[in-house]
């Protein structure tokens, strides 16, 4: 099977305040990851970054620029991670998907252990 076929693609928005970044805690992986998701078919990641953002948070998001994406490995997939510096136009980023996450805010991901694997390759 072709290795493009099994790639698993996800965007996502990077909004950073006072040298933190914006992060939701995932229940299920126990773990900080950007506001995002996957990409719908006919999506493109610009459009689903700035979906998921509004459905995770609440907040109507503007992309300021693309960043290089990351292609990492987990649960046995491999991953393809589009990220975009956004920022917030409406709204103020609350949990809207208690059933999924169950916290948000800024976090210096420099500092904090328990991020999802697309940040931990990024701050690496």
């Amino acid at each position: 099977m072709n290795e493009l076929v099994k790639m698993k693609e996800l965007a996502g928005c990077r909004i950073e305040k006072d040298g933190k970044t914006l992060l939701l805690h995932r229940i299920k992986h126990n773990y900080w990851e950007l506001p995002g998701g996957k990409i719908d078919l006919g999506e493109t990641p610009i459009q689903a970054a700035i979906r998921e953002t509004k459905e995770e948070t609440g907040c109507d998001v503007k992309i300021i620029e693309e960043l290089k994406p990351i292609i990492y490995e987990f649960l046995g997939k491999t991953v393809k991670s589009h990220q975009f510096k956004a920022r917030i136009i409406n709204g103020e980023p609350r949990v809207t998907e208690p059933d999924v996450f169950d916290d948000i805010k800024y976090v210096d991901i420099k500092k904090e252990k328990d991020i999802a694997p697309n940040l931990k390759v990024k701050i690496k």
